[in-house]
């Protein structure tokens, strides 16, 4: 009891901590297209507060000689593994818009995906009545006001969104609370694939039978995406063409593993093509710049 006790002194009260967590991701969401380093620096901070937050949860003592990083390391391995993907990549994220990196600099892609992961992050840890599975036999809806209604002018599901002179606003011009919402569906969706974005790359390759020098645009790309897996968005999977293209540098803003499975494509005239070691330049890593 006394140490459950000490741990709380330092701690912040969850309603407190909650409303933190909210005021960082709106201002991510705010800076993630216009201003990406400034989104990333937000998410970093959301990201120490949740490792916090969490770390209390779970009564790991804080002790003066571990940083928050230690600490995360303990907090990983008491979370689903997803979840703990997910702030490994918003904290390296958050370190690469901290930092000079050689005048290169964070792409709007990942601050939306980071933005997009820490969005997941806090809605596991304030689970909402959005959040409610959704049947992977279901079609996924691609226009908004389909799948959900909107509170801020009370349309219900089919309805578009009503303007304050009473117009319809029309497709994409939808009141935010209810593109927030179709967010949700969306994400909640995606959850129900069973695979990743980057196993979803190989796959694409082998159901079009791609084949050495054999060159896919991106919209060949979204398409194939867009009839396989339509609850991804279309940054996420730009963002994963790039990171798992060998010669793009924008892969360097991406934690990769060493097991080659992000070394896929190789880019020409803003097309791609299936990289060949051996023949093609080696890939562009950390340890190469």
């Amino acid at each position: 009891m006394v140490k459950r006790l000490k741990i709380m002194e330092n701690s912040m009260p969850a309603q407190d901590t909650s409303a933190t967590l909210q005021k960082y991701l709106s201002r991510a969401e705010k800076y993630a297209e216009e201003d990406p380093e400034g989104a990333l620096n937000n998410l970093r901070k959301f990201w120490e507060v949740i490792v916090e937050s969490l770390a209390d949860e779970f009564e790991i003592e804080r002790h003066p000689m571990k940083s928050t990083n230690d600490m995360f390391t303990s907090v990983r391995s008491r979370i689903p593994i997803r979840l703990g993907h997910y702030l490994e990549h918003i904290q390296r994220m958050g370190n690469f818009g901290s930092h000079w990196q050689g005048g290169i600099e964070p792409p709007t892609e990942d601050s939306l995906y980071c933005l997009w992961a820490a969005t997941e992050v806090f809605q596991w840890r304030n689970p909402g009545p959005t959040e409610m599975p959704i049947s992977s036999e279901l079609e996924f809806i691609r226009v908004i006001c389909d799948a959900v209604p909107c509170e801020y002018c009370n349309q219900g599901i089919g309805i578009e969104c009503i303007s304050g002179k009473g117009e319809q606003t029309g497709t994409d011009r939808e009141h935010t609370v209810r593109k927030k919402e179709y967010a949700k569906y969306r994400r909640a969706f995606q959850k129900h694939y069973a695979t990743t974005l980057v196993d979803c790359m190989h796959e694409m390759v082998a159901d079009m039978n791609i084949q050495q020098g054999q060159f896919l645009t991106g919209n060949e790309i979204r398409e194939w995406y867009d009839d396989k897996y339509p609850a991804y968005t279309e940054t996420a999977i730009n963002c994963h063409a790039y990171m798992m293209t060998t010669n793009l540098k924008t892969r360097l803003s991406h934690n990769l593993h060493d097991d080659r499975e992000y070394d896929l494509f190789f880019s020409e005239d803003r097309k791609f093509r299936l990289y060949q070691p051996g023949i093609d330049p080696e890939p562009i890593t950390h340890g190469t710049q």
